[in-house]
């Protein structure tokens, strides 16, 4: 109950902090809140999938977009830690490139000098949305795979 009460306060903290504003939307846009259904590993410079894993009752993600920032919140349920993290964000056609500000491994390890970047190649099919880390060669790493919640 502890961390179920943890996890609402997070995410209660992300909305505040990035509260929607009316926007004109377009097919390519990512603004609004997003629930991470699965995500696939793939074989070493290929394009084969390695494993597929299907988040019921392991993960627990939600990402926000809002203007030009992101916010994720992860909670790993069969091990009950928490994990979030937020910055800023650009699309440029396909790719999807986050800029992340601050985020924590736990909630009592804080990494508040990390300013990485993350490339990732998107695709938008109506509600859902798929980005995916590549190789120098182009072949997949992993994909993750989101279904929206809210605009």
């Amino acid at each position: 109950m502890k961390n179920l009460l943890e996890y609402l306060v997070l995410l209660l903290l992300g909305c505040a902090l990035f509260a929607c504003s009316e926007v004109n939307f377009s097919e390519s846009d990512l603004q609004g809140s997003w629930h991470m259904k699965s995500y696939t590993y793939f074989k070493p410079g290929t394009d084969k999938v390695d494993k597929v894993y299907v988040l019921k009752d392991s993960i627990e993600q939600i990402k926000i977009f809002n203007g030009n920032e992101f916010m994720w919140i992860r909670k790993r349920l069969k091990i009950g830690t928490d994990e979030f993290g937020f910055g800023s964000y650009n699309v440029e056609e396909n790719s999807l490139i986050e800029s992340v500000s601050l985020t924590s491994k736990s909630r009592d390890k804080w990494d508040v000098e990390v300013k990485n970047e993350y490339f990732f190649q998107i695709e938008l099919i109506g509600d859902d949305y798929r980005q995916c880390t590549v190789d120098l060669e182009g072949n997949y790493i992993y994909c993750e795979d989101y279904q929206r919640i809210s605009y």
